[in-house]
């Protein structure tokens, strides 16, 4: 018959470091109203946290636009062609996951495809995010210069034409 009786004599104000993936051995030890004293075993597997998702997406340290840890893929467009790298930092939620595929990313002109990769701690589970990116193409028609037949050619200004003179012996 249980009479309330009995107290935990075991310090139980201090939290128990619990490993994971080993068998944690706790004892707690109780003394009757007897004065009998008995201690009990309490074995405890901590499993590996199982989070997968991020806490932040930033893009050149500010976050992007709409994220959440839920939604999973994101669109980055009309970036200017002089963009040719984005810093990506994913933060997850768990200290104690992984992440890949972030850091100093180099642009393509047209689409882009960064995938994150976060890991659980367990490493049994993975969750992708994919921010797809459009950096512009080049538009530049300007020349810097055009050499013929060693002669280098002059722009005019005036009528947005270059202009060269070769010598008279070139006939093509």
């Amino acid at each position: 018959e249980d009479t309330d009786k009995a107290i935990i004599v075991t310090d139980l104000s201090n939290p128990f470091k619990l490993e994971f993936d080993t068998r944690n051995q706790i004892e707690v030890t109780v003394k009757a109203e007897d004065t009998t004293i008995k201690t009990y075993t309490i074995y405890v597997t901590r499993s590996h946290r199982k989070d997968i998702t991020l806490k932040d997406l930033t893009i050149n340290g500010i976050q992007i636009d709409g994220f959440t840890s839920t939604k999973d893929e994101y669109i980055l467009s009309d970036l200017p062609y002089n963009t040719h790298q984005l810093n990506v930092d994913a933060v997850p939620n768990d200290d104690l996951a992984s992440e890949s595929g972030d850091g100093l990313i180099s642009l393509d002109t047209g689409d882009n495809e960064i995938i994150i990769t976060v890991t659980a701690h367990d490493t049994s589970i993975t969750k992708t995010y994919k921010i797809n990116v459009y950096r512009e193409k080049n538009n530049d028609t300007g020349i810097s210069n055009i050499t013929l037949s060693g002669v280098e050619a002059v722009f005019n200004f005036e009528t947005s034409n270059y202009e060269v003179t070769v010598p008279n012996n070139e006939l093509e």
